[in-house]
């Protein structure tokens, strides 16, 4: 008879019951139904970064059944659901029942715990995966097999589904190649292009980089200026533009109040523009800033609704203009560059032709007319409007004044 106990026992204390794994918020806890034997509350970790929780709760069959058992199989259903996102199991709280364990107050427990990445299995991933070297990139795969790699090795299928699911909640440090350093110093040492980043940054970056080299050695190349060159003078006229449009004030330039709204870059003329809303004209402007020497913020707030009615402004304003473009000197490449600001489509009619259809704002009409003197007699505009009027006058007054021979 001793020995029937003792195996019943030991059947029993091998025996656990567990529910599904479930997200927190959209189920219940297994200690819910509880009336006197509700267990112990204990906070393991914290959810730092607010990832998804879950839940899963075991319970043994039987008074018999030892607690690290019921612990055990918990934990082990856990780590195999995490690993199955390629990430690993950690705990954030638990309820487990306390002693004695008898009259239906059988082991229980419940785990409330996350997937996440452990610098073990960054390690692991980077390892296994030499695409993600810090090493310099060689060509030893194609482009497109690296890009399908690198894509499989950052997520993962969610339950068997087409759906995927990135494999980082919270990506981690970028690993830039060498190459990609070297750039990155190339940017900060660049005085046209540094400015958009702070002091503060500016000499973090310094100091990380301080034993890359450049691409190239320090005054091994210049820049020839372009046919029409409007780098700026001076950077600080365009760095007080950019920090009036993020305080949201008011500035002066040349005795005129403005409320800044936009800074554009030309690539073409490597310069800068502000538009602003010209108080005095009531209306918005283009304000070449290449050479602005002086400008003054305000304390004034810029004018309220700036965005919605400069979005008004640029539906109810919006001029079209129509050429015919021949490909002759380039001027299809020259004329997509010219244009670069601009909202632009192209159609091909015959060979080296094109239609060109250009969308602008009615303070933009004199660079669109420098644009289009730029190109010569590669453009020819089909459209009566108010810019071929324009640019026949200029043509007739060059001819009055051109020498006779």
């Amino acid at each position: 008879m001793y020995k029937f106990y003792l195996l019943l026992a030991l059947i029993l204390a091998g025996c656990t019951t567990a529910s599904g794994i479930q997200i927190v918020e959209k189920g219940n806890s297994g200690f819910d139904t509880a009336i006197i034997y509700k267990g112990k509350e204990t906070i393991l970790d914290v959810n730092e970064n607010n990832e998804q929780e879950y839940r899963i709760f075991h319970q043994g069959a039987s008074g018999f059944t030892p607690s690290t058992a019921v612990r055990h199989s918990a934990e082990k259903r856990a780590q195999a659901f995490c690993k199955q996102k390629n990430k690993s199991m950690k705990a954030i709280r638990e309820r487990a029942s306390t002693p004695p364990h008898i009259l239906g107050n059988w082991p229980r427990i419940e785990i409330i715990f996350i997937c996440t990445e452990t610098k073990q299995d960054i390690d692991n991933l980077i390892n296994h995966r030499r695409l993600l070297t810090t090493a310099v990139y060689k060509k030893a795969l194609r482009n497109d097999e690296y890009e399908q790699l690198l894509a499989h090795s950052l997520v993962s299928s969610i339950n068997d589904t087409d759906y995927i699911e990135s494999i980082f909640s919270n990506l981690p440090l970028v690993i830039i190649s060498d190459v990609e350093r070297m750039f990155l110093k190339d940017l900060i040492n660049d005085e046209r292009v540094n400015w958009l980043l702070s002091q503060e940054l500016r000499e973090q970056l310094a100091g990380e980089l301080i034993s890359i080299n450049t691409t190239f050695p320090s005054k091994s190349w210049c820049s020839m200026p372009t046919m029409t060159d409007d780098t700026p003078l001076t950077m600080d006229v365009i760095i007080k533009c950019l920090q009036s449009i993020q305080q949201n004030v008011r500035i002066t330039i040349e005795g005129k109040e403005l409320s800044p709204c936009r800074l554009e870059y030309s690539v073409s003329s490597n310069g800068y523009s502000l538009i602003a809303y010209d108080h005095q004209e009531k209306t918005f402007i283009a304000c070449s800033l290449r050479d602005i020497k002086t400008i003054m913020v305000l304390d004034t707030p810029r004018l309220a609704e700036l965005e919605t009615i400069y979005a008004s402004y640029r539906s109810e304003s919006k001029n079209t203009l129509t050429f015919v473009l021949h490909d002759s000197n380039n001027a299809v490449d020259r004329c997509f560059n010219y244009f670069s600001n601009y909202t632009i489509q192209a159609q091909d009619v015959i060979a080296e032709e094109f239609i060109i259809e250009v969308s602008y704002l009615p303070f933009q009409e004199q660079d669109i007319l420098r644009n289009l003197l730029k190109l010569g007699c590669a453009v020819r505009i089909v459209d009566e409007c108010p810019l071929r009027e324009k640019l026949e006058m200029i043509y007739k007054t060059a001819l009055i004044h051109a020498p006779s021979n």
